[in-house]
Formats: C-alpha cells, sequence, structure tokens
C-alpha cells in the first residue's frame, strides 16, 4: 500500500499496489505535530551550520531542510 496527502481535499489517498483501486482516508485526531513529525522541532531552530562530517541524526536533519524550500 502506498499512503500520499492531497492537499487539496485534505485526504490521505491510499493505493492498493497492484490495483488501480485509490481509498480516500480523512484524517482523524491527528495534531499539527502528528503531522509535521520531528520537522516541527527543526522549523523552531534558528539556521546553523552542520558540522562535517555528518552523523546518521544530522543527515536525516539536513534532507528534512532541504525539503523545506517552498513550503508556507
Amino acid at each position: 500500500m502506498e499512503v500520499t496527502f492531497d492537499t487539496q481535499y485534505c485526504v490521505f489517498l491510499a493505493n492498493v499496489i497492484g490495483t488501480h483501486q485509490t481509498i480516500a482516508l480523512p484524517p482523524q485526531n491527528m495534531t499539527v505535530s502528528d503531522l509535521m513529525g520531528e520537522l516541527s522541532q527543526l522549523l523552531a531552530l534558528p539556521s546553523y551550520q552542520l558540522v562535517l562530517p555528518f552523523s546518521h541524526e544530522t543527515w536525516r536533519e539536513l534532507t528534512y531542510t532541504q525539503m523545506l524550500s517552498g513550503t508556507d
């Protein structure tokens, strides 16, 4: 199963792999923190330079921060 989020209709779309069946699931009992995961903590941080070499955790943070460009 592949799950994506449709921002236009604010629903999760679950695609059953191997079929063309798509199920729309509205989010229930989820907070903004639930939806943002670790990314919400990074948004609260001031800009900083990461130290080389990257640890696994630092590399994950860098990947998240690269996804921030173009977001509101």
